[in-house]
């Protein structure tokens, strides 16, 4: 918890930091600008024998308002980091052997990389599962949000840094034919999503702290009888 809390903090320090520096140089931008601005002003009023007053009060709302007409337009020009997800297929850092614990079964562990432009905060889950019949995608019952695990830490969001290569796990299959997603928790009605061999398509949703998400799908095709051949294809 305090862990958690300490993160938040983190980033949203460094959110304040990003937008202290935009006012600043917005200000810095604006003071030739408003310079000029009020000493065309103060002849004009001065000219009509207009009070000090109104004037000062005019150029001060005035200037009030570019600063934060200028402010909205630079809030919505800063860029937000972009995701991509890498995974191939014929490298071993995406399909890892692996053995269940306490037997001679086999498997292996699926995985992607996702890559941010700069720091975020994120985290995924494993939206939906469908099989595809007759080239038609049908609904199997994994159809409920379960969050995924990034690997070597947990299911909760996390810092994800460009310098820094942080997997995110998908599912294990095993070599006796059963699919192990990998979910913080999988519910027990799910557990006959994968009776049988066949093309399964993972749809997965990652969301971040500046809410640039990204949604992808990996098919994954397997044969109960020989599970170990496994087939994976990414779709973004």
């Amino acid at each position: 918890m305090v862990k958690e809390l300490w993160k938040d903090c983190k980033y949203i320090t460094r959110i304040v930091s990003q937008q202290f520096k935009t006012v600043v140089s917005i200000k810095v931008t604006l003071i030739p600008i408003l310079a000029g601005l009020g000493s065309f002003l103060a002849a004009y009023f001065s000219f009509l024998s207009i009070p000090d007053w109104v004037w000062i009060s005019v150029t001060f709302f005035t200037t009030l308002l570019c600063i934060l007409f200028l402010m909205a337009r630079k809030a919505r020009t800063i860029e937000e980091p972009k995701i991509t997800v890498n995974f191939d297929e014929t490298h071993p850092d995406f399909m890892i052997p692996v053995s269940r614990a306490n037997s001679h079964v086999s498997g292996t562990l699926i995985r992607v990389l996702p890559k941010t432009s700069s720091n975020v905060y994120a985290g995924a889950v494993l939206n939906s599962v469908h099989k595809k019949k007759n080239q038609i995608w049908e609904e199997t019952a994994l159809n409920e949000a379960l969050h995924l695990k990034w690997s070597n830490t947990g299911f909760t969001m996390d810092n994800i840094d460009p310098k820094i290569r942080r997997f995110l796990d998908i599912a294990i299959v095993w070599s006796d034919g059963e699919v192990e997603p990998c979910v913080e928790t999988l519910p027990v009605h799910t557990k006959s999503a994968f009776n049988s061999g066949g093309i399964y398509r993972f749809d997965i949703v990652m969301t971040t702290s500046s809410h640039s998400d990204k949604t992808f799908s990996l098919e994954i095709e397997f044969s109960k009888r020989f599970a170990s051949a496994v087939r994976v294809q990414y779709l973004d």
